[in-house]
């Protein structure tokens, strides 16, 4: 498997560390600048988004569809919440496949969301530790 930090590398900006997936702003903004709610939606994410990719990959295991769709909201959900908007946008698709019924689309689109699901999970953990 690959290592997250080679596909997302932290970057610098201004020497502010900053996020390939997330958008640090809106976070910010969404917490009222409170660095340690911040922190602690992290935290909370960064178990949750492994939750709900391994929920969806046994409703795939079963060909339910219908909770495939659940898990896929519930991932969106926490995806605007830090803004991982490329994120979303490919649960959005697994999700669009699933109530079409297409079952096969629906797979294609959730193996290429695994590893960015990964990836921000990663980060999110990352930034939740930051002081």
């Amino acid at each position: 498997m690959t290592d997250p930090k080679e596909l997302n590398p932290d970057r610098q900006v201004g020497g502010v560390l900053t996020s390939t997936l997330m958008d640090l702003e809106r976070s910010i903004v969404q917490t009222g600048g409170d660095a340690g709610l911040l922190r602690e939606l992290c935290s909370v994410l960064a178990s949750d988004i492994p939750h709900y990719m391994e929920e969806a990959s046994l409703a795939f295991e079963s060909d339910d569809l219908a909770a495939v769709q659940v898990h896929m909201r519930s991932l969106r959900a926490a995806c605007a919440t830090v803004g991982a908007s490329q994120v979303n946008a490919i649960a959005m698709l697994v999700e669009a496949h699933a109530k079409a019924d297409d079952l096969h689309g629906a797979r294609c689109k959730f193996e290429q969301l695994k590893g960015l699901a990964s990836v921000l999970a990663t980060e999110l953990s990352q930034w939740s530790v930051r002081k």
